[in-house]
């Protein structure tokens, strides 16, 4: 089961409670990707990617009462009805220090962009329960979140960035995972720095979800992993 519970935000997300996933019924068309920013590739080993053209790639996909993980239409999608859970989805790699860039394509979600998706670094324990998230919203929050046994914990709490490209629209996500150092930029722009020692290695995963009755779905692309 891939449903974690979430966290309360004050004036942006609802306290999570686990809830049944609704029927999909169907996928609205994909949003194009209009933005252009370079990787960490260019100076950097790269130590893995994927364009998710091939659906044999080895990323998590399922379905869970509706909601999904998927390879479509050269990427991978995560469609996520569950009120007040992420859906993630890991690719089966380990790793110790990264960067990871990603173009992330939030397809459809509730009205009010009241979701989180992003990315997942460092993920590990029971289930793959513990990691490091670096997440925004549909209308322009960002934080960087630490999961411990499935719990949420905000080592950057909730904030506004116009870096945020907001509904539905592309953005660049770019994290680092480095020592004990968390780094998160979108679009380019660096939103937030901490630090936490925790966790030191460990899978990467996608990760979108809703936090209304409104289902979101968000389409990732041309992810590349590199070292520092």
């Amino acid at each position: 089961m891939k449903y974690k519970s979430i966290f309360v935000l004050a004036g942006l997300l609802a306290l999570a409670l686990p809830a049944c996933s609704l029927d999909l019924g169907g996928n609205p068309t994909p949003v194009s990707n209009a933005i252009t920013v370079p990787t960490s590739a260019s100076t950097n080993d790269v130590l893995f990617q994927d364009d998710f053209s091939n659906s044999d790639s080895g990323w998590e996909t399922g379905d869970y009462s509706g909601d999904t993980l998927s390879y479509l239409n050269g990427t991978y999608d995560i469609y996520s009805q569950s009120e007040g859970s992420v859906l993630w989805g890991v690719a089966g790699q380990n790793f110790t220090d990264l960067v990871l860039d990603v173009d992330a394509t939030q397809v459809s979600g509730p009205e009010d962009d009241n979701n989180a998706y992003g990315i997942y670094c460092r993920r590990t324990g029971e289930d793959y329960s513990d990691a490091y998230a670096f997440f925004i919203s549909g209308d322009g929050y960002y934080s960087i979140i630490k999961i411990t046994g499935g719990e949420f914990t905000p080592l950057v709490d909730w904030d506004t960035s116009d870096a945020i490209n907001l509904g539905d629209a592309s953005n660049h996500l770019k994290a680092s995972c480095v020592g004990d150092e968390l780094t998160f930029w979108v679009n380019g722009t660096q939103v937030a720095d901490t630090h936490d020692s925790t966790y030191t290695s460990g899978d990467i995963a996608l990760a979108a979800g809703s936090m209304e009755t409104t289902g979101t779905e968000v389409q990732f692309d041309n992810i590349v992993v590199t070292t520092p």
